[in-house]
């Protein structure tokens, strides 16, 4: 029943399942020797995890016990609503707003699949735009798979903000340079660096980077989210 139940959804964006069940667990359900002599040997995927996998592999997917976690949650959030907005895109110059969009973001999480994204865009004109909404589909989900690392997340901010060394007062330069070594040690949180990029870009006209998703990848009230 849970593949015909799976093929039957249409289109979704990704899937949050129950942790150490046996049928929805990512990683954790325990595995047992036999029907018959029982014995946990392992740990692994559930049943309907696993064809979850098979059927919607690139599709975001997490257990309800890491979504506790703040990061992974934003993670998981932050690919579930640009899924969303890449596919209600209707033509070729929506995807590459989109793609201009998402640059930043893009680029935090890996350099050469936005560079690739880049191209696979410059040479669509004339090809079915379907076609090149897929392919665009499957490689951000790709480039996005993993939670960004450190650097290449410092490496974003720094290039945004390049866009206002020129207007910013030595000290200004000095407190964001401060503040992003010590976001690269993990002493402070990225928010505190896009709250004073964003800043900038409200201070200094700059409508490429207000419009950036990496300020606001999904909607504000889920950013305020607390676990308790």
């Amino acid at each position: 029943m849970t593949r015909p139940f799976l093929a039957s959804l249409g289109q979704v964006e990704g899937f949050i399942l129950k942790n150490r069940s046996p049928s929805c667990a990512l990683k954790d359900a325990k595995v047992y020797a036999s029907a018959e002599s029982g014995g946990v040997v392992g740990k692994g995927a559930g049943l309907f995890a696993q064809a979850a996998e098979k059927i919607f592999p690139l599709l975001p997917k997490e257990d309800e016990g890491r979504l506790t976690n703040a990061r992974i949650r934003a993670h998981f959030l932050t690919r579930i609503f640009a899924l969303a907005r890449l596919r209600a895109v209707e033509d070729l110059p929506g995807l590459m707003a989109f793609h201009a969009r998402y640059k930043l973001l893009l680029h935090a999480h890996h350099q050469e699949a936005t560079k690739a994204l880049g191209r696979l865009l410059a040479e669509a004109r004339g090809k079915p735009f379907d076609q090149v909404r897929q392919a665009y589909e499957e490689g951000f989900l790709q480039a996005t798979r993993l939670l960004f690392r450190l650097p290449a997340m410092a490496d974003a901010l720094l290039h945004a903000f390049g866009y206002f060394k020129r207007g910013l007062s030595p000290k200004e330069k000095a407190h964001f340079l401060h503040l992003l070594a010590d976001f690269r040690e993990e002493r402070v949180p990225l928010e505190a660096l896009l709250v004073l990029l964003q800043s900038w870009a409200l201070r200094f006209g700059e409508d490429y980077l207000q419009a950036q998703a990496l300020f606001e990848p999904y909607p504000r009230p889920l950013m305020d989210l607390r676990t308790t």
